[in-house]
């Protein structure tokens, strides 16, 4: 009965945040060049950022994992797509914890692609670089949002990192595969499989989560604050 109760609350939140991202995803045509291109210029600054996490073996499954799922350069709009038609089948298949997980996920595109239209509009026609996008960074304002940006990734990373310590869940994933492809659910069981995979490596994200998250919050305020070098932290040297 609690089970239930549980994915009714967050089925509940599920087609809520389907319906932000949606809208977030609205076409802007006279922002989408600046747009793609704010988003390989993040996806390159993450790179950097835990360039010394990805040579630790431990960690580089899972900042491969955030660069193409959370911090990705690639369209989205036909996988979002998908997960609007299924989502009432989704709901009725997945653990709490999987819906847990795909929600967080989803809030944290629709926040990052609002921010990036804004981004891209305050950008204009000026070429991308560490000044233009500093001074279109702070044009957007939103701080509070910022932060609950860095706050979604944490969340994400920790439903993923409790997922690694349930009973069989690693058979559990690989028996859900047919049935996830014939509901149409293949792209998010990729998702839930890789994020799975990714953390049980680590055996514990406690540190990693920490460190992303102390990271994206100190060049959240250096940004805010116009350091002439927001991204150079001296942790990362």
């Amino acid at each position: 009965m609690q089970q239930e109760t549980d994915n009714a609350g967050l089925a509940a939140s599920l087609r809520v945040t389907m319906a932000e991202l949606v809208a977030a995803r609205a076409p802007h045509p006279e922002t989408a060049a600046a747009k793609r291109a704010v988003r390989i210029w993040q996806n390159q600054r993450f790179a950097r950022t835990y360039a010394d996490l990805s040579r630790n073996p431990r960690y580089h499954p899972a900042v491969e994992f955030f660069l193409r799922e959370l911090y990705g350069d690639v369209d989205m709009t036909a996988r979002d797509a998908d997960v609007v038609r299924v989502l009432p089948l989704m709901i009725k298949l997945l653990p709490a914890v999987a819906l847990q997980t795909i929600r967080d996920a989803l809030a944290f595109e629709a926040l990052s692609e609002r921010f990036d239209t804004e981004l891209a509009r305050h950008l204009g026609n000026r070429p991308l670089d560490l000044i233009s996008y500093g001074e279109a960074f702070r044009a957007c304002g939103e701080r509070d949002e910022r932060q609950q940006q860095v706050r979604c990734v944490n969340q994400i990373g920790g439903a993923l990192d409790r997922t690694t310590r349930w009973p069989l869940i690693g058979t559990t994933l690989k028996l859900m595969r047919a049935p996830a492809r014939a509901a149409g659910l293949e792209k998010l069981q990729e998702f839930l499989e890789g994020g799975y995979a990714a953390f049980r490596q680590m055996r514990g994200a406690e540190e990693f989560l920490a460190t992303v998250a102390r990271r994206e919050t100190a060049i959240v305020e250096r940004l805010f604050a116009g350091h002439p070098g927001p991204f150079d932290l001296e942790e990362t040297a």
